[in-house]
């Protein structure tokens, strides 16, 4: 569950895993520049843990699924606007990695991703982003449940303006024009 809102600083903010206790489990909570990210999944407690990296692009500490297959979700405690993270599965083969966005409870977007395998590397690893809409919630998976690791969960504090509100900015500065162009007549 997501704590208090409105202590972020705007702009990006990374979490690394690099300083949290290896065998750390989830559910835990890392915070940075006021942001905080809760990281659980339906196995806790420990059905994700924090290990050395043994990927290629994953470096340091990662969050390391342990056992068997199963979503983990990343609850934040302000809105974002965007969300990069880097990911890995421990398959010979890839697979597609998903993220859902969530606002307030309500699915906002998915987004799918299948990683590549680095040379002289055995495992695929990749990047997921999403954007374009608020969301507080990501639950991430690989549909076909193979484990996976994440790392460097780069997040983007900021409210996307709804529609509504391009429109409302719209009117306002169309009745400021015909103000003025009113007045030089």
């Amino acid at each position: 569950m997501a704590v208090a809102t409105g202590t972020a600083s705007a702009g990006t903010i990374l979490f690394t895993f690099d300083t949290d206790s290896t065998s750390t489990a989830t559910t835990f909570t890392d915070t940075a520049s006021g942001l905080s990210a809760t990281f659980s999944s339906p196995a806790d407690p420990g059905g994700f843990t924090i290990f050395p990296s043994f990927f290629a692009s994953l470096t340091g500490n990662i969050l390391l699924q342990d056992g068997s297959p199963v979503p983990l979700t990343i609850d934040f405690s302000d809105p974002l606007s965007s969300l990069t993270l880097l990911f890995a599965t421990a398959t010979l083969d890839p697979v597609s990695f998903q993220l859902i966005a969530y606002n307030s409870g309500t699915e906002v977007g998915t987004v799918s991703a299948v990683g590549g395998t680095p040379p002289g590397t055995v495992y695929p690893e990749g990047s997921i982003s999403f954007s374009g809409v608020s969301f507080d919630r990501v639950v991430l998976s690989t549909p076909s449940s193979s484990v996976f690791a994440i790392d460097n969960v780069s997040a983007t504090v900021g409210q996307v303006p709804e529609p509504a509100s391009f429109l409302l900015i719209g009117l306002g500065l169309a009745s400021v024009a015909i103000r003025v162009s009113g007045r030089r007549r």
